[in-house]
């Protein structure tokens, strides 16, 4: 599982609650419209028990280059 899937699954409402965010920020994650900042991804990778590339999946990386 990655944060986009978790996101979908979830609701962005319910991730928003989870991780501390807006939905707004959530649905934009969920879109891959934007990423969480490093210190929010650490933050999540520790919440979860995640890899980094669990929170910054493939694509993310793919749009950045």
């Amino acid at each position: 599982m990655n944060l986009i899937t978790y996101i979908e699954k979830t609701g962005d409402a319910a991730a928003a609650h989870e991780f501390g965010i807006s939905e707004r920020a959530a649905a934009s994650w969920r879109r891959r419209e934007r990423f969480p900042s490093l210190k929010k991804a650490r933050e999540i990778s520790a919440l979860k028990g995640w890899t980094l590339e669990q929170v910054y999946p493939k694509q993310a990386e793919e749009c950045h280059q």
